[in-house]
C-alpha cells in the first residue's frame, strides 16, 4: 500500500540521517587528535587464537583511523585492508608510515552513486 511504501521511505531517510550523524561524530573525534599510541594489547594477547595460526590471510579493519594495529598486523604476515572515512586521518597515517597515496576511483563520502 501507499502507506507502507511511505513508512519504508521514511525509515530509510531516518537511517541515512542517523548514519550521517554517526559518521560526523567519528570525524569530530579525529579533530581531538588523541589516538592510541600502541598496539591493542587484547589483539596481541589473542592473536594466535583469532588467526588459528594462519599467517597468509587478510584482515579488514573498519574505521581504522591511524591504528598501530594496522602495521602490527601486517608485520605478523597478514594482508591488511584498513577502511577510514576521514581523508585527513588517511593522509596523516600514510605520511607517518612513509606510504605514498594515489587517488582512487571511490566516490567522495556522501556522493550519490
Amino acid at each position: 500500500s501507499i502507506l507502507q511504501r511511505h513508512a519504508s521511505c521514511l525509515a530509510s531517510a531516518t537511517n541515512t540521517a542517523a548514519m550521517r550523524q554517526r559518521m560526523q561524530r567519528w570525524l569530530d573525534l579525529w579533530e581531538e587528535e588523541e589516538t592510541a599510541t600502541e598496539v591493542n594489547p587484547c589483539l596481541q594477547r589473542h592473536f594466535e587464537r583469532l588467526t588459528a595460526g594462519v599467517r597468509k590471510s587478510s584482515v579488514l579493519v573498519p574505521l581504522c583511523g591511524k591504528s598501530f594495529d594496522l602495521v602490527w598486523l601486517a608485520e605478523q604476515g597478514l594482508q591488511v585492508v584498513g577502511v577510514e572515512c576521514s581523508r585527513r586521518v588517511i593522509a596523516k597515517f600514510a605520511s607517518e608510515q612513509g606510504f605514498d597515496l594515489s587517488a582512487g576511483d571511490a566516490p567522495e563520502a556522501g556522493a550519490s552513486m
